[in-house]
């Protein structure tokens, strides 16, 4: 005898690029979130938010009037609250998301680097002391988010599904390990994210979401790409191949970066993944009941998986 009860709990991790010139989509992002949780508010989610920045230089942070630790290298940002995971409990989710999503560190950069702009470069003398890094690693950021965030508790059991929504107008590395840029160490690729989830927390459903400049959308890379507009600006955009794989790769949500984008189809697909769970040994036939408390008109179907096992999910709602 065995039985798999379906839960309604999610985890969910916000990677944000938090370098020079997300301000305005930082925002963008931070206004769509009642979009968002609409779509989960009947599920029991835990929310963290992180930062694409790696490189373990607080200094930005400090002079953006941040306590530590810095949202960098997996540390999670502090809600308005002070927690660092938002749940449906929390006391306004929407307002408590803008606080950690729209970053001070990326508006005190854009501050800095202004003057510098309208000039030449856009880094200036002391770039390093006000801006976070431009190396953008949301994958490895989310790795390390695993390893430095379960005293947090967001990540729970393997019963759990995680969600990672990444934002950014560039691709790991910036520009994806293109040849003459940084290349890409074992945990910035997609693969390893999904290795430390199962390695953690065997059997955990992953999906990673992307809003980005997609491959081959010239129109979105020229808007974002500020050597378009000043060929001595060094702020740039990238086409995501990385990021979109990523999604691809996890049967996630991949958006452009550009235009108006949706977060309530990112939570539309967060919402979908508590309808179905693995049965924890293959049923003889006939032998499978299945109940639903409470009672509910919700069909079902159980499938064949690509490891072997079966599945059970809703077949109509």
């Amino acid at each position: 005898n065995s039985s798999s009860s379906v839960n309604n709990k999610i985890d969910i991790l916000f990677v944000v690029d938090n370098s020079a010139s997300m301000s305005p989509l930082q925002s963008q992002m931070a206004s769509k979130f009642s979009n968002f949780i609409n779509q989960i508010k009947t599920l029991d989610y835990q929310i963290g938010v992180t930062t694409t920045d790696v490189s373990g230089n607080s200094t930005p942070y400090t002079n953006a009037g941040l306590s530590t630790p810095a949202p960098i290298n997996g540390q999670l940002a502090k809600f308005s609250d002070g927690s660092v995971v938002l749940t449906k409990n929390s006391n306004n989710p929407s307002s408590q998301f803008i606080t950690a999503v729209t970053r001070p560190e990326t508006a005190k950069c854009e501050q800095y680097i202004a003057p510098f702009c309208n000039a030449s470069t856009c880094t200036g003398p002391q770039y390093s002391q006000y801006c976070p890094s431009e190396d953008t690693r949301a994958i490895k950021a989310a790795n390390a988010a695993l390893s430095v965030n379960n005293s947090s508790g967001l990540f729970r059991g393997a019963d759990v599904p995680l969600n990672v929504v990444l934002l950014s107008n560039a691709d790991e590395r910036t520009t994806g390990g293109a040849t003459g840029y940084a290349q890409l160490a074992a945990d910035d690729q997609p693969e390893s994210l999904i290795a430390n989830v199962q390695a953690q927390f065997p059997g955990k459903q992953l999906k990673i979401h992307s809003i980005i400049i997609k491959p081959g959308d010239t129109g979105c890379y020229n808007n974002q790409d500020q050597r378009t507009k000043n060929p001595a600006h060094d702020l740039f955009g990238w086409y995501a191949n990385i990021y979109n794989q990523a999604a691809s790769s996890t049967t996630g949500v991949s958006q452009s970066i550009c235009g108006n984008f949706d977060l309530s189809a990112i939570g539309a697909s967060v919402n979908s993944d508590d309808e179905s769970r693995d049965l924890a040994c293959n049923p003889k036939a006939g032998t499978l009941v299945v109940s639903l408390s409470p009672a509910s008109s919700i069909g079902h179907s159980v499938v064949a998986t690509s490891s072997g096992g079966y599945q059970i999910g809703s077949a109509s709602c």
